[in-house]
């Protein structure tokens, strides 16, 4: 186990100042350990979808090459399969619940870290809920993207041209506070980790220090020139307010895969930032019985709020920014209806939303009828 201290009152300080703050070590000695369970995980993947190398075994490979195979021989679909959160509004999407489930035990228990947990509570308190929005960031390196559009055109494949490729596959990440693409009156920080070490020349986070007190228009008003570089290595955690501006540079490194997750947070009783998918209360200093502790649980939350979402609308933020009001409805609609944890498990059981509440959720989406992904291929 690290040693590293928690996050003190005067980081604390900085953070409210700056809207981020850097915690070196705090997962020193933990990373290593995720990281080769995901690869094995990742590996199980590309066994299940029998993806092969262009010569040779996968398994000859080094890792960034081995999932730029995965990669590309799936046309970019495994994104969708890692980090749901981010394409359920595309509409080619489709949930693949044959594959092995992408929230592992290690992912779950990455997430109740406790020397995580203890830097969260110092900046937001100690009832905390671990959010839904959790994503993983790939920057494959150069020669890995050559061999990934290879593997692509072997299996019949074309990279996809949407921007969550480039986004999450090696390119730019375009500058943006985590807050605009959030159900209006939430508040969350980032928790931002990296698996591999995160370099100038491999696309390290960039950080606009005090954008955070512009709130909402922050992606207008900012000046990406004052911006900062962070550069990380595993063990470290960046953690960032919800509206502070951040982006990064796409990975010029020819061989160095830039790899990192990132989680967020939020005090309980406060907005929560989506609906559609399973939050939890990751720590409670007043009611520990609250707790998630259970990972197979968590799994199978998700796993059932994945196959409801594939024929049904999707309740996330869309294009054109809804009202304040209209998302307190859509949290007051999901909440009444999956008030425990055993209510995700049997979310398919019944017909919801019923259709006054369908027709609400349309209006509030500006959605004309509920999409339908069962002939999606």
């Amino acid at each position: 186990m690290t040693t590293a201290p928690a996050l003190t009152g005067k980081d604390r300080q900085f953070f409210e100042e700056h809207g981020y703050v850097v915690a070196h070590g705090i997962l020193a000695g933990e990373i290593e350990t995720f990281r080769d369970a995901y690869i094995g995980y990742l590996d199980e993947l590309a066994a299940a979808l029998d993806c092969r190398a262009p010569k040779g075994e996968l398994s000859d490979l080094p890792f960034a090459k081995r999932l730029a195979v995965l990669l590309g021989a799936t046309g970019g679909g495994i994104l969708g399969h890692l980090d749901p959160l981010l394409n359920l509004s595309l509409p080619n999407y489709r949930w693949r619940g044959d594959l092995p489930p992408a929230q592992t035990k290690p992912l779950f228990e990455l997430m109740r870290n406790e020397q995580l947990l203890d830097a969260v509570e110092t900046l937001i308190g100690p009832e905390i809920v671990a959010s839904a929005t959790y994503h993983v960031n790939m920057k494959l390196p150069v020669r890995a993207l050559e061999l990934a559009a290879d593997a692509a055109a072997r299996n019949g494949r074309s990279i996809p041209a949407h921007s969550l490729w480039k986004f999450m596959a090696g390119g730019a990440t375009p500058w943006h506070s985590d807050g605009h693409h959030a159900l209006p009156g939430a508040d969350r920080i980032t928790a931002w980790i990296p698996l591999t070490e995160a370099t100038l020349d491999g696309g390290c986070l960039k950080i606009v220090p005090g954008s955070h007190k512009l709130g909402v228009d922050s992606q207008t008003l900012s000046d990406p020139e004052s911006a900062v570089a962070l550069p990380t290595r595993p063990g470290d955690v960046i953690f960032f307010d919800h509206w502070t501006l951040h982006g990064a540079e796409a990975n010029r490194a020819n061989d160095h895969l830039r790899w990192a997750f990132n989680f967020r947070y939020h005090r309980a009783g406060v907005p929560s930032d989506t609906v559609h998918l399973p939050s939890f209360m990751a720590r409670s200093r007043a009611n520990r019985a609250t707790e998630l502790s259970d990972p197979a649980l968590w799994t199978n939350m998700w796993r059932s709020s994945l196959g409801y979402l594939q024929d049904h609308i999707v309740p996330s933020q869309p294009n054109e920014r809804i009202s304040r009001e209209d998302a307190d409805i859509l949290r007051r609609i999901w909440p009444v209806r999956l008030s425990n944890h055993e209510d995700w498990l049997r979310l398919g059981e019944s017909d919801f939303p019923d259709p006054e509440t369908a027709a609400e959720i349309e209006r509030i989406l500006k959605i004309t009828r509920p999409r339908d992904r069962r002939a999606v291929g």
